[in-house]
């Protein structure tokens, strides 16, 4: 009853600090107070590339300073794709700071490219050299009352890991189990869930399911090889079906 009572004062102090945010710099900095950085090693943080090109492509030119979107997977959990996870069927295990965590799309957009403008330039260079490029929540919804709905809902962002599976750690689905027709009425955005990680690292490769709904043995065989170059090791997660 005690852990319980302390629980329901933390979500209460939260939600009031939640409140009064005003951009997702602050939301972040919200979540920073109430985060416990050991949740995040009951699972694993996968970032998904792409390709097999892509995953050589990371590998070869990593940024770690900038902050990556990852998904979340509990130990035990069977949930193995990305949204719109057949576009993205290889990805890399992250380990590193957990910024911000969602139970949903967070919407934080792409990586900061180069500008035009002299001016511009020089900063987004020096951005680029000092302390990376940063990514906040809700960044892509441009209308201020929804941007600032979607930063307030406590109901999305959660600091504690195992609360991040919209449909529990024992779901067989993949994240696209809405799309393929696994649950009705779900949007897409809503069947996974988007952790923000800085001064992250690489230590492994995955891949989600084979053959129809995912990748070629050719494409296993290229990951391998490129696991043995970086020494990495690959493997599969979870299960479509």
């Amino acid at each position: 009853m005690i852990r319980k009572l302390i629980r329901n004062l933390i979500l209460e102090t939260f939600a009031e600090d939640m409140q009064n945010v005003t951009s997702g710099k602050e939301a972040k900095q919200a979540f920073a107070k109430y985060v416990d950085q050991n949740e995040f090693k009951n699972g694993i943080l996968v970032h998904w590339v792409g390709g097999t090109k892509e995953l050589a492509n990371f590998l070869e030119n990593p940024r770690p300073k900038d902050e990556i979107s990852c998904n979340f997977y509990p130990w035990g959990g069977h949930r193995d794709w990305m949204a719109e996870g057949l576009k993205k069927p290889v990805g890399v295990i992250i380990e590193g700071w957990v910024t911000y965590a969602t139970k949903e799309n967070a919407f934080t957009g792409y990586q900061s490219k180069k500008p035009k403008g002299k001016e511009a330039i020089a900063k987004w260079e020096h951005q680029q050299a000092s302390s990376g490029f940063p990514k906040r929540p809700y960044e892509m919804i441009k209308d201020k009352e929804e941007y600032l709905y979607n930063l307030r809902n406590t109901d999305r962002v959660k600091f504690k890991a195992q609360e991040l599976e919209p449909w529990g750690a024992k779901r067989e689905l993949g994240d696209d189990g809405g799309f393929w027709g696994g649950i009705a009425n779900i949007p897409k955005h809503k069947d996974w869930n988007e952790v923000i990680v800085d001064n992250w690292k690489v230590t492994g490769i995955v891949y989600g399911a084979e053959g129809k709904y995912g990748i070629r043995p050719a494409d296993i065989d290229k990951m391998n090889a490129i696991g043995d170059q970086y020494g990495l090791s690959v493997k599969k997660i979870g299960r479509m079906f």
